[in-house]
């Protein structure tokens, strides 16, 4: 991520470095430092909204990740553990299954919405 910044600091001893550490509203107003600009937590959050945390792998190895559970007749079936679809065969060490995490620990087999804007 570039920010287009302030060309200079209220700080008159500063010198022209071409980039500032931005402190944000509780942050420094100083030499090479400026309050102004995006805030730190906001960039992380975009961040992390934008490339959500996703697992591929085998139905079976989701149920041993607890990714998933053991459902449907007899468990012989795969069930996410956010949405409880189904995402094959319990037993299936073969192909392989995409899940993606909502809350922390809820895993769906489509990604929640959220994650899809």
């Amino acid at each position: 991520m570039f920010y287009n910044g302030p060309l200079a600091t209220p700080n008159p001893n500063d010198t022209d470095h071409g980039h500032y550490w931005i402190g944000g509203a509780e942050g420094n107003e100083g030499r090479w430092s400026t309050r102004d600009g995006p805030v730190y937590p906001e960039i992380v959050w975009d961040f992390f909204a934008r490339h959500p945390r996703d697992a591929s792998a085998p139905p079976a190895r989701h149920i041993l990740s607890g990714r998933a559970v053991n459902g449907g007749w007899f468990g012989l079936r795969a069930l996410a553990t956010g949405d409880d679809a189904d995402i094959g065969y319990a037993w299936d060490f073969w192909f392989a299954v995409t899940l993606y995490e909502g809350l922390p620990g809820q895993w769906y087999a489509l990604a929640p919405a959220a994650c899809r804007e």
